[in-house]
């Protein structure tokens, strides 16, 4: 009976065994034969030690790093739909500026800040370089604020408009506002919107603890506030929806601060950016209007931006050619003519802002504002108002 019920326990062994292939002894005192142990032994070496760490891809992180990930309530939802009703356009989009946003998100991660920072300039700009009078520049700083955080602005130059030392100073002081109010991020974008003393002023007025401002109840935050703190939380959503596979998202290729220690003519950048050069032109203003990347100047570009420069070979083939847009202290390139076409008329409805409306018609808040004098980017629309839409 010893002998039946070894070869029993044997075989009920290896039945149960799902990946590891390690058989009891069917008798006493039998060892394996030397060929069997030895494909044991190569069964095991393939067995990894320790879980593999796989890192995330930039929109997984950015879905798991959010501080507001509340996507239920309607305000979001209006804005997921607007942002992420043509599928189309929002893929284009996160396209567009997905290298740019690779590198924000990877600054805000040194600073401790969540991924809503490295969203913040898809709401403030759209990711794209503003050059309007006024706010300027992905993350829309004024003047004052630009020169409190170190940066150049005057007549000859504004460093509003350079995409590595703006964001320096942007999460610098998001960082600053995070800190001030006790690690709460979400007072931190409301005083980033309305400005520190106006907030500060309601929470000691409603004796209102930092830590325990868990939403926007109670902080008589305006529209125009709470309409940014939704659309952000919107842009987070989406792109988690995207992460879980519920749409389609643009490979993420993001881009790094380089520093040359030789010139590079801007035709060469055109070389080694290919179809991705013309967006870095707008993105770069100073460096396109000047028609080379001076030493150390900083700059976005793929990580492996010197290989690339290495495999151009003699640059001396490639003129310094400065383009033709306008220096980082002109305005906003004049309006394109319109094709033989009248502007259409829009007549405002529940909902709608400048923000929204250039979003529907796909242009520019900047062309509306052409037509439209009376208008500004702080305006708020009236129902009923007739606001004059560019025609393409």
């Amino acid at each position: 009976m010893t002998r039946w019920r070894h070869a029993v326990v044997g075989v009920l062994a290896l039945s149960t065994t799902s990946c590891a292939l390690i058989p009891l002894p069917l008798w006493p005192q039998q060892q394996e034969p030397a060929h069997v142990r030895a494909q044991i032994d190569v069964e095991l070496d393939l067995i990894p030690p320790a879980p593999i760490s796989i890192q995330p891809t930039l929109w997984e992180a950015i879905a798991r790093d959010r501080a507001m990930p509340e996507c239920k309530p309607e305000p979001v939802q209006k804005w997921m739909r607007l942002i992420g009703g043509s599928q189309r356009r929002f893929h284009a989009d996160l396209d567009r500026a997905q290298p740019y946003l690779g590198y924000v998100k990877a600054r805000a991660d040194m600073l401790g800040l969540p991924s809503e920072a490295a969203l913040l300039p898809f709401v403030e700009s759209g990711y794209r370089q503003y050059r309007g009078r006024g706010p300027r520049g992905w993350w829309q700083l004024v003047e004052g604020t630009g020169r409190q955080y170190g940066l150049t602005v005057n007549r000859q130059q504004d460093e509003r408009l350079d995409p590595v030392r703006s964001t320096g100073a942007a999460l610098k002081m998001l960082a600053e506002l995070q800190q001030r109010y006790e690690g709460n991020f979400r007072l931190a974008l409301i005083a980033y919107n309305r400005g520190p003393l106006n907030l500060d002023r309601v929470l000691a007025r409603k004796r209102i603890d930092p830590a325990d401002a868990r939403s926007m109840d109670g902080l008589d935050s305006p529209k125009v506030t709470l309409e940014h703190i939704a659309r952000l939380k919107a842009w987070g959503c989406l792109i988690a929806e995207g992460a879980a596979g519920k749409r389609p998202l643009p490979e993420p290729t993001p881009f790094r601060a380089h520093r040359l220690d030789t010139p590079l003519p801007m035709a060469a950048v055109d070389a080694v950016l290919g179809e991705r050069a013309e967006e870095w032109r707008r993105q770069h203003p100073k460096l396109a209007g000047q028609g080379q990347i001076d030493p150390g100047q900083p700059f976005l570009a793929p990580p492996d931006l010197r290989a690339r420069i290495a495999a151009l070979g003699d640059l001396s083939r490639f003129p310094s050619v400065a383009s033709r847009e306008p220096a980082s202290g002109d305005d906003e390139p004049a309006t394109p003519a319109l094709p033989g076409k009248s502007p259409r008329v829009h007549v405002v409805r529940r909902g709608d802002n400048l923000w929204t409306l250039a979003r529907r018609y796909d242009t520019r808040v900047v062309y509306i504002l052409k037509l439209n004098p009376k208008l500004h980017r702080k305006s708020v629309l009236r129902l009923g108002q007739k606001v004059l839409i560019p025609t393409t």
